[in-house]
């Protein structure tokens, strides 16, 4: 009797946990959805087409944010080498002296084996208006 009760509730605790863990995320997303695309066509319906200024060449086919948005994630090896999204100490060279230089942060934006390219990061805002 004990072992069909035990067997009962571990097949519900089964049952639960495919529940919590697989499909209720797939069902919240899904309800994610449909607001989303709800909200649009409300907002596509009512609001009239804004006109098009000079300037910058504008397309009539946009899409959505929310239709082309990515996740962005951030999960560096932890191997000891630098990963994009970091930020490192190195030595950077002076512009006018190539063999002077000295350590500053670095934001790493790429990577390619062993060479990686930086941003190099500073406090000083006499290059703020540089292209």
């Amino acid at each position: 009797m004990l072992s069909r009760m035990a067997s009962q509730w571990k097949t519900l605790q089964r049952f639960a946990e495919n529940l919590v863990f697989n499909e209720a995320p797939k069902l919240i997303q899904h309800g994610i959805r449909m607001g989303i695309d709800a909200l649009l066509a409300s907002t596509i319906a009512t609001e009239p087409p804004t006109a098009i200024t000079a300037g910058r060449p504008v397309t009539r086919s946009s899409v959505p944010t929310a239709h082309r948005a990515r996740e962005v994630s951030y999960a560096p090896d932890l191997d000891g080498r630098a990963d994009p999204g970091e930020i490192v100490w190195t030595w950077v060279a002076y512009e006018d002296d190539p063999t002077r230089g000295k350590d500053r942060p670095v934001l790493v934006v790429g990577r390619d084996r062993r060479i990686l390219l930086g941003l190099m990061l500073s406090s000083q805002d006499h290059h703020r208006d540089d292209p």
